[in-house]
């Protein structure tokens, strides 16, 4: 987690993940200020944003933890989800550290710090993991490895879409009694894919959810009326090859969907985006103006669209007219690992924040702004504050 106002600052560690298994998707619960954190391991994390910068012990609200059928006849003990946690141990004779040791821990502190990896100024103490075991709400006949999540606070259910094409719909409320009548199944299930789902929103204005898959579908499900009324799917991605029509499958990595817009946006490994109309499952424009796969693509106030190509390459667009408005470039050295993954909008700062090993910024300025500043248009369109001396192509 960074500092909003300085990100330049090291970053906390609020969620260490067990061996064997890795994070699939966060998603901020901005009704309840909550975030939740999934693992693969079928375990997910709620933790109150409110207090997670002050103590992460404390901010832990809820852990659920996913079990099969075999596990569930096998045991009836409440399930553990496991996790790594930090202790620290100070430098004293009682704790058996010799010399040599104590600078060796030191040092270790000290190089640490130098990479921003700790905060604290404390040498007389070694920081250390250790895997403790926490008492999950069991989430039972959740089967395969989970791979998105979301929730919906209408309902107050958790929707989990998992590697089979399947969507699990759970009752946030906890269940303490491990009775047959009271155990926590699932309220519904659906499987709208044949492939993995790669992610899922619930939508209020939809009365239902918006899903994702490598198989490369879209579909928007009613989950009051329990079935599937919209599926998309790019026409445009048929290739002809030898006279034989044959599909280049890319799959949907991920969409956004704008409620102010009713439009949708989504994207695949390569470098193309798509928006839709959702209520009609109308193509109504595409892109292929990235010379990289695409990594991210979501709506911004103000009918503008923002992608975000993993050679550090970011484009605003004009929804309206579906042109390219401005186009931003990390001036850094790009190297092989170090590419962008994905971005965020902050509307209070009017800052477009993009994940890499660190969060970078890019502070961009309407037309209105820059009229009031006395700087020209023509510059806000090519995106430079200085001329420009060279344009490699």
């Amino acid at each position: 987690m960074w500092s909003p106002t300085n990100p330049t600052l090291p970053a906390k560690t609020i969620h260490h993940i067990p061996p064997g298994a890795f994070i699939s998707d966060i998603r901020w619960i901005e009704s309840m200020n909550r975030l939740l954190i999934l693992q693969t391991d079928r375990t997910a994390y709620v933790y109150d944003c409110a207090v997670l910068g002050r103590s992460r012990r404390n901010a832990t609200l809820k852990v659920f933890k996913g079990i099969d059928n075999f596990t569930r006849d096998f045991t009836k003990q409440k399930p553990l989800a496991y996790r790594y946690q930090e202790k620290s141990i100070e430098f004293k004779s009682d704790h058996g550290f010799g010399p040599d040791m104590v600078a060796q821990l030191r040092g270790e502190e000290k190089r640490k710090r130098r990479r921003g990896d700790r905060q604290d100024d404390d040498t007389n103490t070694h920081h250390e993991k250790e895997l403790v075991g926490t008492e999950a709400i069991p989430l039972y006949d959740l089967h395969g490895t989970t791979m998105a999540v979301d929730y919906a606070p209408w309902s107050g259910a958790y929707l989990y879409g998992t590697d089979g094409g399947v969507v699990n719909y759970y009752s946030s409320r906890r269940v303490d009694s491990m009775d047959e009548e009271h155990i926590n199944k699932p309220l519904n299930k659906w499987k709208p894919h044949t492939g993995w789902v790669t992610k899922v929103q619930a939508v209020a204005s939809l009365d239902g959810f918006i899903s994702s898959s490598t198989d490369e579908t879209i579909q928007i499900l009613n989950i009051e009326k329990s079935q599937s009324y919209i599926r998309m799917r790019d026409s445009t991605s048929v290739q002809s090859i030898h006279g034989l029509a044959k599909r280049d499958n890319r799959g949907v990595f991920g969409f956004d969907y704008s409620p102010e817009l009713n439009l949708l946006v989504s994207w695949g490994e390569n470098r193309k985006f798509i928006v839709w109309n959702p209520l009609t499952a109308t193509l109504l424009f595409h892109r292929m103006d990235h010379t990289s796969p695409l990594a991210h693509v979501m709506f911004k106030p103000g009918h503008q669209l923002i992608s975000v190509s993993v050679d550090k390459t970011i484009k605003i667009w004009d929804t309206r007219t579906f042109r390219c408005l401005q186009t931003l470039v990390d001036k850094q050295t790009r190297l092989s690992e170090d590419h962008f993954t994905c971005l965020a909008w902050d509307d209070k700062r009017k800052t477009i924040i993009t994940g890499s090993s660190a969060p970078v910024l890019f502070r961009t300025r309407s037309i209105q702004e820059r009229l009031e500043a006395g700087i020209s248009i023509h510059k806000q369109i090519s995106g430079h504050v200085r001329p420009v001396n060279i344009v490699p192509h």
